[in-house]
């Protein structure tokens, strides 16, 4: 059955590509899309005539393989189907597919590594703020996670107490991201351009942030105008 598949083998790895691509981007197998091996070719400025005369020479290719593996004696046929293979995997890679660099990117054991790292912090952080009954200590757990993460400036609002940290020797210049949890309420996150941080955890870690933090502040402001008169508290200033 070999032989017969690379002789098959464009029209068989177009329609495997397609059914792969469109899974890895969570859309519908059957949908319509211009990323098919004809549409990649055509945009790298070739002609249709062009495009075609060069499906039909890859085909040819792919025939000459097949015909090689059915008169080949058995100890060269796993030669040629390494061969046709690894032809076959230069020839997807110079297609530009973005969504196989992606994926073996993410297969990277280093990569998995960091974002499985970046899940069991986020996780971590989400018990500890569940646990915690006072602002301190939701403070303790957002200032050290956020820092982890590479963030240089952390500051919160939380039952009109402020909380500022800073990385030692961090950058006055960076972007930022702030999560709103009320009116007065927030968290903000700072850091330089050059900070490393893992991008994949920023929208985790602000739906996270509002998702625990918002239902405890009635909680917390209760418990702060009963147990004192005092409306503004300062801390980690």
């Amino acid at each position: 059955m070999t032989a017969p598949l690379i002789a098959f083998s464009i029209p068989l790895l177009d329609a495997a590509l397609a059914v792969i691509r469109r899974l890895l981007r969570g859309q519908p197998i059957c949908g319509a899309d211009r990323r098919h091996i004809h549409h990649l070719l055509l945009d790298r400025g070739l002609t249709p005539r062009r495009v075609a005369l060069l499906l039909y020479g890859v085909c040819a290719v792919a025939a000459v393989f097949a015909l090689t593996l059915s008169v080949a004696q058995h100890r060269f046929s796993g030669l040629v189907i390494v061969i046709f293979c690894v032809s076959a995997w230069i020839g997807i890679q110079h297609l530009g597919y973005i969504e196989f660099n992606l994926a073996g990117h993410l297969v990277n054991p280093q990569t998995f590594r960091r974002v499985l790292g970046a899940q069991l912090r986020l996780r971590a952080l989400e018990d500890a703020l569940i646990r915690a009954q006072t602002v301190e200590s939701c403070w303790s757990a957002v200032r050290d996670t956020c820092h982890g993460f590479g963030f240089d400036h952390v500051s919160m609002r939380l039952d009109h107490t402020v909380f500022f940290d800073s990385t030692p020797g961090a950058q006055n210049g960076a972007w930022s991201l702030q999560v709103p949890l009320s009116n007065e309420e927030f968290v903000r996150l700072e850091r330089g351009f050059d900070s490393p941080i893992e991008p994949m955890i920023i929208e985790p870690l602000a739906d996270l942030l509002r998702r625990t933090l918002t239902p405890k502040l009635p909680a917390f402001q209760w418990r702060g105008n009963g147990s004192s008169g005092a409306s503004v508290r300062a801390a980690g200033l």
